[in-house]
């Protein structure tokens, strides 16, 4: 079984108003390790539900687009898991090679500390920005999937709508992470 991750770049609290990224403001940077803490506590579950409970082969699969935001803070999220001893692989499907060439540098720093913890890498369109190559990414992660972890806000328009619309076409088992709540439901 795969999950993938689908979900805003922008995270930030209830009613925020200011700078969503969070090397800039300490609220945003604890929201964004409350996001972490229930992506880790349902990554764990699914993870523990993969696992063969006889022989505890059936690794389960992750898939991260790797962009800043959800991506990557579900990347996290699972990585944690080493902590716990819970086997697992993380693949990152990076939208092509400089993904992050635009990024401030912290972003750059991040995105290469998570690529070197994945199992796998892999660049999915050719290098240089175009914003199709976004949608590509995400149509490649919804093909090698079973479920989708949607973090997001309910919002009807963007690249996370875009992919959840693909994953329904699709027949995947959707499930939302309210971007604002934290609240967990199936869609």
């Amino acid at each position: 079984m795969t999950l993938m991750v689908t979900g805003h770049r922008k995270l930030t609290p209830p009613g925020w108003t200011g700078n969503p990224y969070p090397n800039k403001n300490p609220m945003v940077e604890e929201w964004h390790a409350k996001i972490v803490d229930a992506m880790h506590t349902f990554v764990f579950n699914y993870a523990i539900h993969c696992l063969n409970p006889k022989d505890k082969t059936t690794v389960p699969n992750f898939i991260t687009g790797m962009a800043i935001g959800a991506d990557q803070l579900f990347a996290k999220a699972v990585l944690k898991l080493y902590q716990l001893s819970v086997p697992y692989n993380l693949h990152a499907a990076c939208s092509f090679e400089g993904q992050d060439s635009k990024w401030p540098q912290y972003s750059k720093t991040e995105f290469t500390d998570i690529l070197k913890q994945c199992t796998s890498v892999t660049n999915v369109s050719e290098p240089g920005y175009a914003p199709q190559k976004m949608q590509i990414r995400n149509q490649w992660m919804v093909d090698r999937c079973t479920n989708v972890l949607a973090i997001w806000d309910g919002i009807k328009k963007g690249g996370t709508y875009n992919c959840i619309r693909s994953a329904i076409k699709a027949k995947k088992t959707i499930i939302q992470l309210n971007s604002k709540t934290l609240e967990i439901k199936m869609l």
